[in-house]
């Protein structure tokens, strides 16, 4: 009998446990947690109402197959399906409520002018870069990179742009920047190298054509339940609370998998979906190195409810103001279209730091910063309000992180016969997105 087994409950190993079990006759699921999906689930205060660790809307991977696995239990009853998003964000003091991109012409004119003349003057970008801080320097020129995206990126990493690694802004950053008028930009996007560094002014444009979901009522939990019960009606085994204490060979070749319960399950293939050092020590193996522990981002939410209405139409936005807190908002009922007959209106707002997070004090900062940017009115009662911490934040992506992660992968990949490696831990993808295609994609192509 064929056995595969999947290490870690979180999207990637959901997905794949799914996958393998079209090729293996028993599968089983190891998760350390109470629960499966990671992030992806949601909170509900004392009154039912419901709130998500974060912006979570679903997105089509474009992939046909890949997206019905995924999405083929969502319906029209319970689930809205959104051609777009009301997305905006916050820098130099104004909301934008046209486009989750990073205004440029919200720079001093003279800033913006000198800014564009360079980033149209900027050749055709490199494949490979040292740091973060040569790569945005050479698509974007001097001014942006010390206007923009230097102070932007410092309110969140808390680190100098050269120790950063190449893309790291892509986790919290758009890869655009908006400049001229919406006329003039369409059509310098003509031109490939301007389309990667110039942003349509509203998100209305541009659309790809895959279709975004989220529920009608309630949070997006109820996408990881509908994944659960796919694993249940195809009979993968989920041992949840369950972690992996040691893995055994045989002749070179993975044999078992003994949990910390000292269940012993014989294995055919391994798909590793957490931190890799976690194997390398489960395997017992010696790294010819120092694993070094990464500075992760703490992540706060604050749930709030208030009496009335937001003043925005956003579904959500993110704050790029350096001297603000707030990193994201995400306004509910604005997309389930709950505020029009409502009493209550709920928003969570997720702040990132590098150091411990006082949770009173920074909840109401964050009021008050609402306030500020103009999300809700100055005379709303706060009905309700939860913070929280996430324990398992982000890593900071420096260079030294990254490195140290392709050294591991490197590493472990000489001595593990029948595993994959997959998931953000690899360190090869770090939006839901890219990870769930990378996992469909070498799972579909390699067993």
């Amino acid at each position: 009998m064929k056995t595969a087994v999947v290490v870690g409950g979180g999207i990637a190993g959901i997905l794949s446990a799914i996958l393998l079990k079209k090729k293996f006759v028993e599968v089983y699921l190891i998760e350390k947690g109470k629960t499966l999906g990671g992030l992806l689930k949601s909170y509900r205060n004392q009154d039912g109402i419901e709130f998500d660790y974060g912006t979570h809307f679903l997105r089509e991977t474009g992939i046909p197959q890949l997206d019905a696995i995924l999405f083929g239990k969502i319906n029209s009853e319970n689930w809205l399906t959104l051609n777009f998003l009301k997305a905006g964000n916050f820098f130099q003091s104004q909301l934008n409520e046209k486009s989750p991109f990073i205004n440029s012409t919200f720079l001093s004119e003279e800033l913006y002018h000198k800014g564009m003349i360079q980033l149209l003057n900027c050749v055709e970008p490199k494949t490979n870069y040292e740091n973060l801080e040569e790569q945005l320097n050479d698509i974007f020129g001097t001014v942006f990179l010390d206007h923009i995206f230097k102070p932007v990126l410092k309110k969140f990493f808390n680190n100098e742009l050269h120790k950063l690694a190449p893309d790291a802004n892509r986790l919290l950053l758009p890869a655009r920047l908006i400049g001229f008028t919406p006329e003039a930009s369409r059509e310098l996007k003509k031109s490939s190298i301007i389309d990667s560094k110039l942003a349509f002014h509203s998100y209305k444009e541009g659309l790809s054509g895959v279709k975004n979901y989220y529920p009608k009522r309630g949070g997006i939990i109820q996408w990881i339940e509908g994944l659960q019960q796919t694993l249940q009606e195809i009979n993968v085994k989920v041992l949840t609370n369950s972690s992996v204490k040691s893995i055994q060979y045989s002749n070179a070749h993975l044999d078992t998998i003994v949990l910390d319960d000292n269940t012993s399950l014989k294995c055919n293939q391994l798909v590793w979906t957490i931190p890799i050092f976690l194997y390398i020590k489960a395997h017992g193996l010696t790294f010819p190195g120092s694993i070094l522990s990464p500075n992760k981002l703490v992540t706060s939410l604050h749930h709030f409810v208030f009496d009335q209405p937001f003043l925005t139409d956003l579904y959500y936005f993110t704050c790029y103001d350096p001297q603000l807190i707030t990193f994201r908002v995400t306004l509910y009922p604005n997309v389930q279209q709950t505020h029009l007959n409502s009493t209550q209106y709920h928003l969570t707002v997720e702040v990132l730091s590098t150091q411990k997070t006082n949770l009173r004090k920074t909840s109401m900062k964050v009021h008050d910063e609402l306030i500020l940017m103009g999300v809700i009115p100055a005379f709303s009662r706060v009905l309700t309000q939860h913070s929280e911490i996430i324990q398992e934040g982000f890593p900071v992506p420096t260079i030294q992180f990254v490195n140290g992660m392709k050294s591991q992968l490197e590493f472990v990949k000489k001595h593990a016969s029948n595993t994959l490696f997959l998931g953000r831990s690899t360190g090869a993808s770090w939006l839901m997105n890219e990870v769930l295609s990378e996992t469909y994609l070498t799972i579909e192509g390699q067993i």
